[in-house]
């Protein structure tokens, strides 16, 4: 059986946390744009949908200078015991799909833009068939984002202590992850 052209994808922005200063991280300032702009745009793709944004930190802040048409916001109100909660209840949203993109605003990890939907789909496609449920761009030699995450892989997220890290979970499925270099 042949996989489908494209695969059926929601997408996750999780932005609600701070800076060391106590500002929303999501309104950083990233070559004139909030990080949090740029990450919903990596992933304003006609067949990508539905899209939540989860916001914490300065969510009315953020709402105030972001545009939002076609995403459902989603507050975060224990954002300060880390972004795992965030993530957890947008998961608990995802319809019937393929997999889902996340993208968590922060300053750890590098944006990659352009194509980037369109290669992890395409990557994911082929990794399905390999047992690989986490498909996460790479670049100057560092993970970035969006991941494209298989929709039946939600468990290791959402059984996620409080303060555990993305990492952890890359980590301990090591096995499940594919890397898509976008230096290559």
């Amino acid at each position: 059986m042949e996989p489908r052209a494209k695969p059926s994808l929601a997408a996750i922005v999780v932005a609600d946390q701070a800076d060391d200063q106590g500002r929303a991280l999501a309104l950083k300032d990233v070559g004139g744009a909030p990080l949090v702009s740029l990450a919903m745009s990596a992933l304003d793709e006609p067949h990508v949908g539905p899209r939540f944004l989860v916001l914490g930190c300065g969510a009315d802040d953020v709402q105030a200078q972001i545009n939002t048409p076609g995403w459902e916001i989603l507050s975060n109100d224990h954002w300060q015991n880390g972004s795992g909660y965030g993530v957890c209840m947008a998961m608990e949203r995802l319809p019937l799909a393929d997999g889902f993109l996340l993208s968590m605003c922060g300053d750890d990890h590098a944006l990659v833009a352009d194509d980037v939907v369109e290669r992890l789909g395409n990557e994911y496609l082929q990794a399905r068939l390999k047992l690989g449920r986490i498909i996460i761009p790479k670049s100057k030699g560092k993970r970035g984002w969006p991941c494209l995450i298989d929709i039946g892989f939600r468990q290791p997220f959402q059984a996620m202590a409080d303060g555990a890290s993305f990492e952890s979970i890359l980590e301990a499925n090591a096995e499940q992850v594919v890397e898509v270099d976008f230096d290559a």
